[in-house]
């Protein structure tokens, strides 16, 4: 973990650090237990998926909860590639891999159900992905 005030956490984009991030979210006491628990499973996809597929440029990703009615949730990075997720996402389907003999983009769409919305963005300076629930 690099930086935390209340609603915003700087970690290093390695899967060691879900744990910083899970406990930041478990923290935030304020927010109900069912939506703490919906914010767990969607961070957890994306902060997986980030890692896994993002080319990253800086090491580090910015994760911030913005409060109310209905949590929102910010991850902001910068990644090479990820004008290529953004055009390829909204037509990706659960499919089965064979090479891996596995199920993909079920975690995405789980985060779908859960949430009212889902928005990317990728400028030249930074990659956002926006998560209203």
């Amino acid at each position: 973990m690099v930086n935390q005030d209340v609603n915003l956490l700087t970690i290093r984009s390695r899967i060691e650090d879900i744990c910083c991030l899970e406990s930041f979210i478990c923290s935030q006491t304020d927010i109900p237990v069912c939506e703490r628990n919906k914010i767990l499973l969607i961070t957890n996809e994306i902060f997986e998926n980030i890692i896994q597929h993002a080319t990253l440029q800086d090491k580090s990703i910015r994760f911030k909860i913005f409060k109310g009615k209905r949590p929102s949730l910010l991850f902001l990075f910068y990644s090479t590639n990820f004008e290529w997720f953004i055009s390829n996402v909204t037509r990706m389907q659960p499919y089965f891999d064979p090479r891996l003999n596995r199920y993909r983009g079920l975690g995405l769409k789980i985060c779908y159900n859960l949430s009212s919305s889902i928005h990317y963005r990728a400028t030249k300076t930074y990659n956002a992905v926006s998560v209203r629930l």
